[in-house]
């Protein structure tokens, strides 16, 4: 079986939201990807050009998932995870040229991606309206939780409830 080429940028950052989702399913799913890392931790404009220009050519015609809101543009053979598109529902929450860049990329690559999947059912309404993609492009996978997270015995509740 070929392995799925994954964008791996999110490991050279701090784990926040998109991260830990990308870190989370990455560590599950292992034994079928080939995370695909920059040699250094790459910000910014050196960020973007890494996954426009280098990464194409590593995926060499492998499928490839890049789970954090952006991919390369060259790879149609791609499913990209879509969290928010905060950056166009809020574009004063951002750098003028992070703004622009998003709003650029983005429907572009929405459109060019084999699959979308979007975290939510309001997410997938927001690309429909404002990338333009059919909805049966996109499938919806809510976020999972770490198993970490888990019911507790009854007894530790109780005792967490009488010191609270």
């Amino acid at each position: 079986m070929t392995r799925i080429a994954l964008k791996a940028r999110f490991r050279s950052h701090r784990p926040t939201g998109m991260q830990r989702y990308a870190l989370e399913l990455s560590s599950r799913f292992a034994a079928y990807l080939d995370p695909l890392v920059p040699e250094r931790p790459l910000k910014g404009p050196s960020g973007h050009l890494w996954e426009q220009l280098y990464l194409p050519a590593a995926v060499g015609g492998r499928l490839l998932w890049s789970p954090n809101n952006t991919g390369p543009l060259a790879v149609a053979k791609q499913v990209c995870t879509i969290h928010d598109l905060i950056p166009l529902d809020h574009p004063e929450w951002f750098s003028r040229k992070f703004s622009q860049w998003y709003r650029w990329l983005l429907p572009r690559l929405a459109k060019r991606v084999r699959q979308i999947i979007a975290i939510s059912e309001f997410t997938k309404c927001r690309i429909v309206e404002l990338l333009g993609v059919p909805p049966e492009k996109i499938a919806v996978i809510p976020n999972g939780v770490n198993a970490r997270f888990s019911p507790r015995p009854a007894g530790e509740m109780g005792a967490a409830r009488a010191a609270l």
